[in-house]
């Protein structure tokens, strides 16, 4: 049996690791999650979340050390998770990573991905244009947050809009304030949901739900519109369209119900919204889809221990 700490950032990445503990622990693993969600909150400016990265690499040095795992699982691309990765490695322990080789070209997540890349042992990619990305001990797996749903919920009059600093460029001040009228005069009630600590995030206030909540939010959903990955990777999984406004997400693959719209242009976003409202609910072929994505990564982390044992 191995010890396998699954290390959650904050809710962007709870909902994907969650399965994949789970089905760690049904193989007869020693697998439990841990959370830095507590301790990344505070101010948004630079120099204050550089120093919390700092305390999360101080702090996960010695947790990481004295808990001495076999394998530490993490997803994505946040800052957090760059900085506890970076203890793994100086305390020899080594790192599955989750949704590899991905791109979002409008946000600093993009070069803290390649940074984890670089750390893990194996990687794993939830679609095939990441998968090729890829070098070294790679699997091509899925995602993991939700699967297909029985039947496509018919729309329900909620817009979620799930808009966040775009930390590698920048969105016009005050778009969501223009956003709202545009939903409002379509019928649609909209959901503000609430940033995760970034730089700039203070500026994006909304709700905080938890993470079945939020994917039940947006399988009954009209739309979902923003900048945020669940409107790429969850959305059209769920039947759900997307307006995908900036470029925060730039890079990612997207499926025929996604519609993008520059950020500066409100034509275009308006232009969006009528586009998606026209497609409507749906099935439709996602990139991220693959309902054996858990197993394939529970199989891939036994492996690598197997390989190093």
């Amino acid at each position: 049996m191995s010890k396998i700490l699954v290390l959650s950032g904050s809710r962007a990445d709870f909902a994907y690791l969650l399965p994949v503990a789970q089905a760690l622990r049904e193989a007869g693993e020693d697998a439990y999650i841990e959370s830095l969600a507590n301790v990344i909150g505070g101010e948004d400016t630079p120099e204050a979340i550089a120093q919390r990265a700092g305390m999360i690499l101080s702090a996960g040095g010695k947790t990481i050390a004295d808990a001495k795992p076999d394998l530490m699982v993490v997803l994505g691309d946040r800052w957090e998770i760059a900085s506890a990765c970076i203890a793994a490695v100086l305390a020899g322990v080594p790192i599955a990573h989750l949704a590899a080789g991905e791109i979002t070209r409008g946000a600093y997540d993009d070069k803290l991905r390649r940074a984890i890349e670089g750390m893990a042992s194996v990687k794993f990619a939830f679609c095939r244009e990441a998968y090729e990305r890829l070098d070294g001990n790679f699997w091509l797996a899925g995602c993991t947050s939700v699967k297909a749903p029985e039947f496509i919920y018919h729309s329900n009059g909620e817009a979620i809009v799930a808009l966040y600093p775009e930390t590698a460029g920048g969105l016009p001040d005050g778009l969501a304030a223009v956003i709202l009228p545009m939903l409002e005069k379509r019928g649609l009630s909209p959901i503000f949901i609430g940033a995760n600590p970034d730089v700039g995030s203070s500026k994006y206030k909304g709700v905080e739900m938890a993470h079945e909540d939020f994917h039940d939010k947006l399988w009954r959903a009209s739309l979902i519109i923003g900048n945020s990955s669940a409107g790429i990777i969850e959305a059209p999984i769920l039947g759900t369209p997307t307006v995908d406004i900036g470029n925060r997400q730039k890079g990612r693959p997207r499926a025929e119900s996604v519609f993008w719209a520059p950020s500066h242009d409100l034509a275009a976003i308006k232009h969006a919204i009528d586009k998606a409202l026209a497609f409507g609910k749906r099935r439709v072929v996602s990139p991220y889809e693959n309902e054996d994505a858990v197993q394939i990564i529970v199989r891939g982390c036994l492996d690598m221990l197997k390989g190093s044992a």
